[in-house]
């Protein structure tokens, strides 16, 4: 007989229903109890004012702040722990897919109010500030209740549970409540949700245990918050499992049929060779002289340390008869499975279609890669797997990652929809596999794209995403994707750089294919958009914003294959410095010309050299002070009496640079943010924010004018946002104009004698 948790049980009265549910905290309470008789600290004084801190301690808490970072040390004793969810689960009953806890609080969801208020500007609904903004606590939970109802199926715990490992933070909610467990004090973390900006949304969040945050912008609330909306009651709420290769049918069906962005002839040839997939023996075929394009997958995939067959000029003429099935690794394996579901005879695999060790063939098929993303049917990401051997099935069990769930408030029945706001990052862009600077650009090229991997099956195309738990797409347009077209249209320059960013975080086996595994990216927008590719930069977008580039963490400096300027001369995750458009109101500079010179007949690969030539209204020469602090020479000794301004290098190699010379600081534009500020001593007024922002330069020994970059600038007028930079603003602007011309006059390669430019006078060349 089938189980009820709902509200509208004819045989059993509310105060049964209460007095039940109060008996299983108390069991559950008892169990809890049994795993936390060890103290997690050895010292009970210290155990004792930790407790008083944390107690005493903001609801908003950080994981970062000090009570919190002092539990880090203690050692969870994960056999107990074990043993103590297996007897939860015997107190944590679950039916039609959640616990009695969670059915509880989605019968009885809380009423925070109307959503729907109209801006007198726009006449658009929005959530003002104040009580528009309510919050409540919706239930507590234990994180050890919590796994044990995912253990026994509840939907909305397993994603709760997914939202705090997401964090990083399961550890330490146990320690947290370890200690609170042997000192008595039965504080529970507890769920929160909060109105949130447009109509019905809503954010949730989960508090550390006898905490609440008041504000999903504060505290915890920041670093595990997920979002819902409200949808008409009829909707699929998607009780009844479905296997995801038939969700997977149903994605490509769909976007084969209905989506025009998603179906554009990609121009290009067919790759050179393709594996049929047809019969039960997969063979290489060549496809020269084919006059049609056949429907085809690819796969992005890692191809690991470990060894695996691979086509080679030896095995060549065997593999055009037979490729052996069971001898391909079970990444390759599941591939075919999962094309052969999708009705598809053909599949594109590199290490079986590009002859390896030959280097001619590779450089041919590399410059092809974008007609052999592009052009096919479906691209099938190995999102997880490290290696070959791992295969693309790697989800777990009880793994969810989003779900709907019938809610009642007051009364009215709807249907919410339960998301993580970082659900497209999590399975796509912050993957094991985007890690690979290759496959970063295979996913970009696919019009269709299924990400398998330990969150399930999640679907890109160029018109929408969803996953296998939501596989309708989402209720909140999540935009932004790298492979969203109307995100790359509404903004090139914000998409590129966002390419430039994990891209550039990725890694590559060989160095040197630093600009050969972009080159499809680039080839397919250059052919949509013209203009002038440069080593990883467009000329026409604003180049000199893009010389502002900045590296996250510093690496050595690897071997030349780029010039100084460019972000592809460096390894490390590269950020461009924001700024809204028109709201910059001074240029230091402009490009006058700018060219490469590419080693092979790909004129968007390898480059054997590169150079900028810019006019510029002056420079400051300096000399290193410390690793990250410049003097400059010039300046008078009050004008900037702390000494030095706070630089960036490219790489730890330029640390050389300390004490070898001069250096020189080249702004390059400056002007309005299109911030606004609240500063410190003035919370009413908020201000608009200024800076400038350049690049770091070093001459090149012998040559008069010609420099190459070792790091950049940016200075921030009043820098009290902004703890770990002091306002240098001023004293920079007062330094360039008292000095900026004269340096620049005596180093640069050429003066230009025009009346009418009273700026920018000064020309030199970037290498």
């Amino acid at each position: 007989m089938e189980q009820d948790w709902g509200g509208n049980r004819e045989n059993t009265s509310f105060s049964e229903q209460v007095a039940g549910r109060d008996q299983l905290k108390v069991k559950r309470h008892i169990i809890i109890k049994r795993c936390f008789r060890t103290p997690t600290v050895t010292s009970p004084q210290q155990l004792e004012l930790w407790h008083r801190n944390y107690q005493a301690a903001s609801g908003s808490l950080k994981s970062r702040d000090a009570v919190i970072q002092e539990t880090q040390s203690d050692q969870l004793d994960e056999d107990t722990i074990k043993t103590c969810i297996a007897e939860l689960a015997e107190e944590v009953p679950v039916a039609n897919g959640f616990c009695s806890d969670c059915q509880h609080l989605f019968n009885n969801w809380p009423d925070l109010g109307d959503l729907e208020v109209k801006d007198p500007g726009t006449g658009l609904n929005w959530v003002g500030s104040g009580a528009d903004w309510k919050h409540t606590v919706a239930k507590e939970c234990h994180t050890l209740v919590i796994e044990a109802a995912v253990r026994n199926g509840c939907k909305f715990c397993a994603f709760i549970l997914q939202t705090i490992v997401d964090a990083e933070l399961l550890g330490t909610f146990r320690r947290i409540e370890a200690r609170l467990g042997y000192l008595n004090d039965r504080a529970m973390a507890s769920l929160s949700l909060q109105n949130w900006g447009i109509n019905t949304q809503q954010l949730l969040w989960i508090n550390f245990p006898g905490k609440v945050s008041d504000h999903c912008n504060r505290g915890i609330a920041l670093e595990m918050t997920f979002e819902s909306a409200v949808l008409e009651p009829s909707v699929d709420t998607y009780d009844e499992p479905r296997e995801v290769l038939d969700i997977a049918n149903t994605w490509t069906k769909k976007c084969f049929e209905d989506h025009p962005d998603c179906n554009k002839e990609t121009p290009g040839a067919l790759p050179t060779r393709l594996v049929s997939i047809a019969g039960n023996v997969p063979q290489l075929v060549p496809t020269a002289g084919w006059e049609t394009k056949p429907r085809y997958s690819t796969i992005s995939h890692r191809w690991g340390n470990e060894d695996f067959i691979k086509l080679t000029e030896k095995n060549h003429d065997s593999f055009l008869k037979e490729i052996p099935l069971h001898e391909l690794p079970k990444t390759f394996r599941d591939a075919i499975y999962i094309s052969r579901r999708l009705g598809l005879d053909y599949i594109w695999i590199d290490s079986l279609c590009i002859l390896q060790g030959n280097t001619e063939d590779w450089r041919r098929e590399a410059s092809l890669m974008g007609s052999v993303y592009g052009g096919s049917f479906v691209n099938i990401a190995a999102a997880s797997a490290v290696n070959v051997h791992e295969g693309c099935f790697l989800k777990s069990p009880n793994l969810v990652d989003g779900l709907r769930a019938s809610i009642t408030v007051n009364g009215s029945k709807l249907v919410r929809e339960f998301l993580s706001r970082h659900v497209y990052s999590m399975s796509t862009t912050k993957s094991h596999l985007a890690t690979r600077a290759w496959a970063v650009q295979e996913m970009i090229l696919s019009p269709r794209t299924i990400h398998f991997g330990n969150r399930g099956a999640f679907w890109e195309c160029r018109t929408t995403t969803a996953n296998e738990f939501l596989p309708d797409g989402f209720q909140r347009d999540l935009g932004g994707g790298l492979n969203d077209e109307r995100s790359r249209q509404a903004s090139f320059e914000g998409w590129w750089w966002n390419v430039v960013r994990l891209y550039s975080a990725a890694e590559l086996t060989f160095s040197q294919d630093k600009l050969p595994a972009l080159s499809g990216i680039v080839r397919r927008i250059h052919e949509e958009r013209g203009g002038q590719y440069l080593a990883g930069m467009w000329r026409e977008e604003d180049i000199e914003a893009q010389l502002c580039w900045r590296v996250m963490a510093l690496q050595k400096r690897p071997p030349w294959r780029a010039p100084s300027w460019s972000w592809t001369a460096i390894d490390g995750e590269v950020l461009f410095q924001e700024r809204q458009p028109g709201a910059l109101d001074n240029m230091y500079a402009h490009v006058l010309d700018a060219e490469t010179q590419p080693i092979g007949q790909d004129p968007f690969g390898e480059v054997r050299g590169g150079s900028l030539r810019i006019r510029c209204s002056g420079m400051l020469a300096a000399r290193f002070s410390s690793a990250n602090t410049v003097k400059i020479e010039s300046e008078e000794p009050d004008v900037n009496e702390e000494g030095g301004y706070p630089v960036s290098l490219d790489c730890l190699d330029d640390e050389w640079e300390i004490g070898a010379g001069p250096v020189y600081l080249l702004p390059l534009f400056g002007g309005k943010t299109g911030s606004r500020l609240i500063l410190h001593n003035n919370e009413d007024e908020p201000i608009v924010e200024f800076m400038i922002c350049g690049i770091l330069l070093r001459q090149e020994s012998g040559l008069s004018g010609q420099f190459c970059r070792i790091g950049m600038f940016r200075f921030f007028k009043d820098q009290t946002h902004r703890s770990d930079e002091r306002d240098v603003y001023d004293p920079f602007c007062k330094a360039f104009e008292q000095g900026a011309m004269s340096v620049a006059e005596s180093v640069c390669a050429k003066v230009i004698d025009n009346a009418e430019l009273t700026n920018e006078r000064y020309v030199i060349t970037l290498v």
